[in-house]
């Protein structure tokens, strides 16, 4: 799906079902120069800060992602690509985030 059919998806009123835009990496795009991520994720960051530069795999283009999301959706529990480290924006609703303790009875029933 085209991203513009996927912004007539978000518009419209009528969906048959519920979609999300969950992996669109836009730092090497003209959009990158109108969003700035917050000190705090820069200074946190795992790939920008401890990716070795004689890395057999390149560094993960996880700097800048674009999640677009629809009323009645949800990601489920997951860790972001390559370690990276998420900030969000909500343009409008809400999103609400479940934080839960790493125990290792919580990481045993993750796994």
């Amino acid at each position: 799906m085209k991203l513009k059919e996927f912004v007539d998806y978000y518009y419209s009123t009528n969906r048959k079902r519920v979609l999300n835009v969950t992996n669109l990496e836009f730092s090497d795009t003209r959009m990158s120069s109108f969003v700035e991520s917050p000190e705090i994720v820069k200074k946190l960051s795992w790939v920008e800060n401890y990716w070795p530069d004689d890395a057999l795999l390149a560094k993960p283009k996880v700097t800048k992602y674009c999640l677009i999301c629809v009323k009645d959706s949800y990601t489920d529990f997951h860790i972001d690509s390559g370690g990276a480290s998420a900030w969000y924006h909500v343009l409008k609703g809400e999103k609400i985030f479940y934080l839960i303790k790493p125990t290792s009875a919580n990481i045993s029933l993750y796994e």
